[in-house]
């Protein structure tokens, strides 16, 4: 995958200039620190409830959402290696760093191609975001939201400690050929110069207050964040899945929100 193959690239530019901590894919592999930013957003000043850094010792390495008060949806490749836990989630900050609530993580559950939960140690006490009934429709503009660097190109920077924000609309899947996934994958386009990228992994797109995607990869394969559109994985697309290795946590909550 696009962001597994730059983390490998990003990872032999860093190493020439300074120490990285651990990988940004949750396991003992050798990778940047993050994977995905938003590039060509606005710093974010209200918090989002939802929105969940997911750290190990301090530094964050993906973006998650509280789909439930114990649930958080992210991409596979994010926490593939850390499905036991080792790290954590800040929940409802702008700031890696500080505020919002730090919550450990109890485990994750990996799905099928680059979906996957991570279960909390204890529920939070943030508002989570409800899934949107189905995948946006091309042409609507979704918000992503995320902690990634702000250049394109990989090893260009580091991740954003405030969060941002930027729009970018739904375009036909056909404009996304990187093994793209129909009813299950988003395929977005920003404007010239606005894009996700590395750090922002695993982080929402969102569309009329709901929770339409979890980015994944690029769409065309370039290791340049603002070469192309990207893929999100369709939240939606994965309901059933959710609800099912949840226990219906999502739904219950959805029920009485």
């Amino acid at each position: 995958m696009w962001i597994r193959r730059i983390s490998m690239i990003i990872a032999a530019v860093v190493a020439g200039s300074f120490l990285v901590g651990p990988a940004s894919m949750a396991g003992p592999q050798a990778g940047p620190e993050a994977e995905p930013f938003i590039i060509g957003g606005k710093v974010v000043t209200t918090p989002y409830s939802f929105f969940a850094s997911l750290q190990r010792r301090g530094r964050h390495f993906c973006g998650a959402s509280l789909i439930a008060p114990q649930w958080l949806v992210t991409a596979k490749h994010c926490v593939q290696g850390s499905t036991g836990g080792g790290f954590s989630a800040r929940i409802g900050a702008v700031n890696t760093g500080f505020g919002g609530e730090l919550v450990t993580a109890a485990g994750a559950i990996l799905g099928e191609n680059d979906i996957a939960v991570v279960k909390l140690s204890k529920a939070a006490t943030a508002k989570p975001i409800k899934i949107a009934a189905g995948s946006p429709a091309v042409g609507t503009v979704n918000k992503l939201i995320g902690h990634g660097q702000t250049c394109g190109p990989p090893g260009c920077g580091g991740t954003s400690p405030q969060l941002r924000e930027v729009d970018t609309t739904t375009v036909a899947d056909s404009r996304c050929t990187a093994d793209f996934k129909r009813g299950k994958e988003i395929c977005f386009q920003g404007a010239p110069g606005t894009s996700a990228c590395y750090g922002d992994s695993g982080g929402p797109s969102i569309l009329g207050g709901e929770l339409t995607g979890a980015t994944s990869r690029s769409g065309n394969n370039s290791s340049n964040c603002l070469d192309g559109p990207g893929i999100y994985n369709s939240v939606p697309g994965y309901r059933a899945w959710i609800d099912r290795v949840t226990g219906g946590a999502v739904t219950a909550w959805e029920a009485t929100s």
